[in-house]
């Protein structure tokens, strides 16, 4: 949270014409949100890998695959800013307007969401999750009110999974 810089890709799910429209996204912070313009062909429920991978210097790759109907994005990015302290995989609400007028969209009944096959690599170690010498954070999504929106699982026995589950107010 707060940060000044960071890499990420992900998928996100619109509603356009009365249907839900998966797409996939990329972000460079201090640079602005860039939704990824090629014909992506994720659907909701598809089974979908993510990866933002730092190839060294200032440079990254991002990659986003559907597995269920194999299609791919990848790109190369750069960020000097970038301090490569930590690592996120995060159900959050869309933001809708931008770049004019940004604001956060309502978050959607997602049902339970697992994430698996969560490794982090630092200084050329590859861990689990809560691998040794990881602090494994996580946060309830909570409305204004005080109501809860949604949980965050443990990690499994082997520390490569866990599950988001949205909870009805």
């Amino acid at each position: 949270m707060g940060q000044e810089a960071l890499e990420q890709i992900g998928t996100q799910t619109e509603c356009a014409g009365g249907r839900a429209i998966v797409v996939a996204w990329h972000e460079s912070l201090p640079r602005e949100r860039a939704e990824v313009t090629e014909p992506l062909d994720v659907r909701p429920g598809d089974t979908v890998w993510a990866q933002a991978r730092w190839l060294g210097g200032a440079a990254y790759r991002l990659s986003v695959v559907d597995i269920t109907h194999p299609v791919q994005f990848s790109l190369r990015d750069s960020n000097p800013t970038l301090r490569r302290t930590s690592a996120e995989w995060i159900v959050e609400a869309p933001t809708g307007g931008c770049p004019d007028s940004c604001h956060v969209l309502s978050m959607p009944d997602f049902g339970r969401l697992r994430f698996s096959g969560t490794w982090v690599t630092a200084a050329d170690v590859r861990a689990p999750l809560d691998g040794s010498g990881f602090t494994h954070e996580r946060e309830t999504m909570i409305t204004r009110r005080g109501l809860v929106r949604s949980v965050v699982s443990s990690t499994a026995p082997h520390g490569t999974s866990f599950t988001v589950v949205w909870k009805r107010p």
